[in-house]
């Protein structure tokens, strides 16, 4: 094919052609649609329509948007929220996200809960690191804990006790806003502890058995005997290092007519 008829040769005339084998018509007559750019594309009876026509993008397809154009596209992405994005290209919609959970046609929502096809051993192993990720956390929360408890931040925020300010603030249960506070207290006398729970040579049941006990002549002697005991194995060993008769309270004598209180 000579140049000057038909369509231009080098480079232009092979993305040219290219493009004009990924067009398909649309039904009845009518201009093509280029499947690559989404534009509809048109033939040209020669060089010389599409010369004088306005700017086109290769394979002679509809007019380049313009830049305003572009921008405003760029524009209308960004409000998009980036969970939307990611869902759209992904098909998988995180618990807990503001994007509405539309599944996608073909596309299966994968509950992250659900681990009924995990193999046995990466079952395990994610188990262990589970846990390790655990304790060293709980550790981090006992430090942060004690130095609120100690600077008194909560009453700045409205509350009387830190164990108040756990309960109505964070959202603790109170069994669970009593022992934290008490492992963190006890935490903070003796640095200690806060490694031995991260490693998970104690837990925090087996430093609340302790915590009464603990004091500076003894507390390197009761730490290492409870290392990796469980709370019935720290209970026994409590019971046999301080005998009941050095734990009860000292008894007093009430008068005849005195009447316990109600309740």
């Amino acid at each position: 094919m000579q140049r000057g008829e038909g369509w231009p040769g080098n480079a232009a005339e092979n993305r040219t052609n290219i493009l004009r084998s990924t067009t398909h018509p649309f039904q009845g007559e009518g201009p093509e649609k280029n499947c690559l750019t989404g534009f509809q594309a048109h033939t040209p009876p020669n060089d010389r329509a599409c010369a004088d026509g306005p700017r086109r993008c290769a394979g002679c397809v509809e007019p380049v948007a313009s830049t305003s154009q572009r921008e405003q596209t760029r524009g209308a992405l960004r409000c998009v929220p980036s969970e939307a994005l990611r869902a759209a290209k992904t098909g998988v919609v995180s618990i807990g996200s503001s994007v509405p959970v539309t599944r996608p046609r073909g596309v299966t929502l994968v509950n992250r809960y659900s681990l009924t096809h995990v193999p046995d051993s990466a079952l395990l192993h994610d188990l262990r690191s589970l846990l390790a990720r655990e304790r060293a956390t709980t550790a981090e929360l006992l430090a942060q804990l004690a130095e609120v408890d100690a600077r008194k931040l909560y009453a700045p925020a409205g509350y009387p006790s830190m164990f108040a300010y756990c309960v109505e603030e964070l959202r603790l249960s109170e069994d669970v806003a009593y022992k934290r506070i008490q492992v963190a207290r006890t935490a903070l006398r003796f640095p200690v502890i806060f490694g031995a729970v991260a490693e998970g040579r104690l837990n925090l049941s087996g430093v609340a058995l302790l915590a009464p006990h603990l004091g500076e002549a003894n507390a390197d002697e009761l730490l290492a005997a409870a290392a990796g005991r469980t709370r019935a194995g720290i209970e026994e060993w409590l019971a046999q290092r301080f005998p009941r008769s050095e734990l009860l309270p000292l008894v007093m004598q009430l008068p005849a007519d005195a009447q316990l209180a109600p309740g």
